[in-house]
């Protein structure tokens, strides 16, 4: 079963050997949002027909998915990757959605861009990536890995950078209206 996106958040999620990581969820200044805004609720699939992705109003859930015939797509195992609470924090800013998840002292940050009908999933894995969040903001390694510090302004100038380049494209699940 391929499950690229699931296999790297979970593997980071739960897994004590951290890699890159902040001190505070991000974007540091940005307000907390209480849940998932309606227009992002729903289901959508990779575009390698591998996983459906579900999103409620705290959670996202993972699945494995088979596409059965045009209009049926069965969801197989399933995973819940990320829920709303005081260890998993949702930030939004300017058209992003950021999932914060405090993994032992530090928090493991992705973002979603929605475009359209589609959702874009970004995580830091990228070598340049990394490379130009240390050229921009203060950090501190250890044999667990590297804890960036951004002020607001410097993560903005990541995000606009083009940061969180390791990217999986999921389309949203639209069911016909055959009423």
């Amino acid at each position: 079963m391929k499950q690229a996106f699931t296999l790297i958040l979970l593997a980071v999620l739960l897994t004590a050997c951290q890699t890159y990581t902040f001190d505070k969820p991000q974007p540091r200044d940005s307000a907390s949002v209480p849940a998932f805004p309606d227009f992002l609720q729903g289901k959508y699939i990779h575009r390698t027909g591998s996983e459906l992705m579900e999103i409620s109003d705290y959670a996202i859930i993972l699945s494995s998915a088979t596409q059965q015939d045009s209009f049926t797509i069965k969801a197989g195992e399933r995973d819940t990757v990320f829920t709303i609470s005081d260890t998993a924090v949702l930030k939004t800013y300017k058209g992003y959605y950021f999932l914060s998840r405090l993994v032992k002292d530090s928090w493991m940050v992705f973002s979603i861009k929605p475009e359209n009908n589609t959702l874009v999933l970004g995580k830091i894995t990228d070598s340049a990536d990394i490379a130009r969040l240390k050229q921009l903001a203060p950090y501190h390694c250890d044999s667990t890995g590297c804890v960036f510090r951004p002020s607001q302004k410097q993560f903005i100038k990541y995000i606009k950078g083009d940061g969180f380049r390791d990217r999986d494209t999921f389309d949203r699940v639209i069911v016909p209206n055959i009423l």
